[in-house]
């Protein structure tokens, strides 16, 4: 139900919601992946269903109707409160701000400060005996679990092997092929690029990088400690980049598609701008959704 929902999920939305949250969001807010990913993921469905079930309880106590444990302390319940509210505001701060896709995970340090608000009152000590909760509790560690064992980038079990069989048996079915291509890119995905790696200069201190936002540079960093990357901007001149000592460089193509239709900019454009010269070239895919892409290693003329 994935596909569906990110196709359609935008026009159920009435346009005074719509139309805001298009213009002010990276493009694919709304996108719902089939599997969980560390990439996108926050504090998870089931845990966020346990704490609704919380905060419906603590509800009352912020209204008086029923005794709180802050009052049995010697500070102030209003202070208690305050300060049980601050990370919501900062947390609603952040969200007026940013407008970035992965909000689940960035947040992720403001959890451990916005929980404490939905788990207050004597109540939550009872509510976590009850055999439902405990039900539910244990149902949420078996879906964590179950993704843990299919998670692409870690599966625990033998994907490639069983997909690859599914494939050759079903070469036509496109669930089959993509779930093999998704744990195919994730396999390698530590380092993606390390033909291009190869093809470097061994004792070369600096590396140039141009990508795409999404592309990885990790492979180039290698060996750790005696390599560093230095990422080449688009509007750099040939100047800039020789000043800051870069004599080879690993250029994403997908980065001069995305961009092409702005600066009307090739490849072949940009390293005659450059000074550049291809070393050697490569078709890897490095994110699914983006597909094979091509790689170039690019050597700067003197």
């Amino acid at each position: 139900m994935s596909g569906w929902w990110n196709q359609n999920s935008l026009n159920l939305l009435p346009g005074f919601l719509r139309e805001p949250m298009m213009n002010n969001f990276e493009s694919g807010f709304q996108v719902v992946w089939e599997l969980p990913m560390e990439d996108w993921s926050g504090i998870g469905l089931g845990v966020t269903v346990l704490m609704l079930i919380s905060a419906t309880l603590a509800l009352p106590n912020y209204f008086g109707k029923r005794p709180s444990v802050c009052n049995r302390t010697l500070i102030p319940p209003l202070i208690i409160k305050l300060a049980l509210l601050a990370p919501w505001i900062a947390l609603l701060a952040y969200c007026a701000k940013s407008g970035m896709v992965t909000a689940a995970r960035l947040i992720a340090p403001y959890y451990p400060l916005l929980l404490p608000a939905l788990l207050i009152g004597s109540e939550q000590s009872a509510l976590v005996r009850k055999s439902w909760w405990r039900k539910l509790a244990i149902a949420v560690f078996v879906m964590a679990i179950g993704v843990l064992i299919v998670t692409p980038a870690r599966p625990l079990w033998p994907a490639k092997t069983v997909l690859g069989k599914m494939v050759a048996a079903q070469p036509d079915n496109k669930m089959f092929a993509r779930a093999l291509a998704t744990y195919t890119a994730y396999s390698i995905r530590n380092d993606p690029l390390a033909e291009l790696r190869a093809a470097l200069p061994a004792d070369l201190k600096t590396v140039g990088f141009m990508g795409a936002p999404d592309d990885l540079d990790i492979s180039f960093w290698r060996p750790y400690g005696k390599r560093k990357v230095a990422h080449i901007n688009f509007g750099e001149t040939a100047e800039q980049i020789r000043e800051r000592k870069i004599t080879y460089a690993i250029v994403s193509g997908l980065n001069f598609d995305l961009a092409f239709n702005l600066s009307k900019t090739s490849v072949e454009d940009w390293m005659t701008m450059a000074r550049a010269e291809v070393v050697t070239n490569t078709t890897a895919t490095i994110a699914v959704s983006a597909g094979p892409q091509k790689w170039y290693v690019v050597r700067m003329k003197k």
